[in-house]
């Protein structure tokens, strides 16, 4: 295969794939800003809300505001999916919210407090029985006022102020009678830096995620599925990957990626080069949380760390947009080329680390340019190599949006077919 062609097919992918965007992702258009997403946020905490429901027994009330964030130190004792504190409020869907701090685990075992949003449909399991979902974000930031534990868009009457991925899935789940946990990210709401594209660490966050959740269903909680777009759709890859050693518990038996954001190796390296190159900023400094072999002075001059710096407190999309105006040259010491410490560290971060038996369904439009459909084949050719059982690629006609709208029935019944245990699909690979 021609390389020219894949490297500007991957300098174009990793931008809008890590952006999170609407045509090339299915993410939704973005927040005005994390200053303005913060103070929408600050008004439905900590505030009276109609039709709230009752906390869980046992489940510690939360602080009101900003507080609400902040952990508590020590942290309360517990195994990870612990619940540390919960405010419940009316949701979308006329469900039951609750925004929650849960116990999570870092890449090294460290014991981390990650925020997030339970939704519980206010109907009975029509079996006694509630199926359980994550639906993963894919919101292209690390500034802690752009997680969707601080969009007011999932309160009950609010009007929409934007539309995301994660926010869409949850949405559909809770339609179909899931009770559903949406994570944040390890640092993305709560203090400390955020490893942005940490496959071990998102993938912990999900499944630690479901097992708050089982604290709100209680004995009606069964098994569990996960779904995600892009960067949600490689966190739910990597709990498939980790939840036989990790997660045994959380009973998951599938989970479906749109579009997902797979082969980073692949592409960091074209789109260092690129208009985009702000999100390899973003990438490199958020690799280096859990890669201290990554030296982020050593890729980045001085100007380009500064401008990684301005992610922290603006919501991606916007540092990124800016940027697409400059120099990559200035911001990046040798700009198409990658050293061999972000290569590594970028492989150790793409799905497809680890076999599993845990169905994954893919799902890409053939008319997305961004990510284009090459990287969810070359995806599927490494769950060959690496001996993964039950991978399948479903290919739908359109772009982002359009090819989630109709895939959406076939999802939804291979969502219920992994719930009613019919065999999965063998993962099929050329000879």
């Amino acid at each position: 295969m021609n390389a020219a062609p894949i490297r500007k097919v991957a300098a174009f992918l990793l931008a809008l794939a890590l952006a999170g965007g609407v045509a090339a992702c299915g993410g939704g258009s973005s927040s005005d800003g994390a200053g303005e997403q913060a103070d929408a946020t600050s008004t439905t905490l900590g505030t009276e809300q109609e039709a709230a429901p009752t906390l869980p027994a046992g489940v510690e009330p939360a602080p009101d505001g900003d507080a609400f964030f902040q952990p508590p130190d020590p942290l309360t004792a517990g195994d990870p999916g612990t619940v540390i504190w919960a405010q419940p409020f009316a949701a979308f869907e006329d469900a039951d919210g609750y925004r929650i701090l849960y116990r999570s685990l870092d890449a090294d075992g460290n014991t981390v407090a990650v925020s997030g949003m339970v939704l519980l449909p206010t109907d009975s399991a029509p079996d006694g029985t509630r199926p359980l979902a994550a639906s993963a974000s894919s919101r292209g930031s690390i500034a802690d006022a752009c997680t969707a534990s601080h969009d007011p868009t999932y309160d009950r009457g609010n009007a929409e102020v934007g539309q995301w991925s994660e926010r869409a899935n949850a949405q559909s789940l809770l339609r179909q009678g899931y009770a559903v946990v949406v994570p944040d990210y390890q640092g993305f709401g709560t203090p400390g830096p955020s490893p942005y594209l940490g496959g071990p660490s998102g993938g912990r966050n999900v499944l630690d995620s479901l097992r708050a959740l089982r604290t709100f269903v209680g004995p009606e909680a069964g098994d569990a599925v996960a779904v995600g777009d892009t960067q949600g759709g490689a966190a739910v890859l990597f709990a498939a990957e980790m939840a036989p050693t990790y997660a045994p518990d959380v009973d998951l038996v599938g989970v479906v990626a749109t579009q997902p954001l797979a082969e980073l190796a692949t592409l960091a390296t074209a789109a260092s080069d690129s208009p985009a190159f702000g999100y390899y900023l973003l990438a490199v400094s958020g690799l280096s949380v859990d890669h201290p072999e990554v030296r982020v002075e050593s890729v980045l001059t001085e100007t380009g760390l500064q401008a990684a710096a301005q992610y922290e407190s603006t919501c991606g999309d916007q540092v990124t947009d800016a940027l697409s105006r400059e120099d990559p040259g200035a911001y990046i010491r040798t700009p198409g080329e990658s050293p061999a410490q972000i290569q590594t560290a970028l492989e150790a971060n793409s799905p497809g680390v680890t076999a599993t038996a845990i169905p994954i369904r893919l799902v890409h439009g053939r008319d997305v340019d961004l990510p284009p459909l090459i990287i969810s084949q070359l995806l599927m050719a490494r769950y060959c190599r690496i001996g993964t059982s039950h991978a399948e690629l479903a290919v739908y006609a359109g772009d982002g949006s359009g090819a989630s709208a109709v895939s959406e029935e076939d999802t939804t019944g291979w969502l219920q077919d992994r719930l009613e245990e019919v065999p999965a699909t063998a993962t099929e690979c050329l000879s």
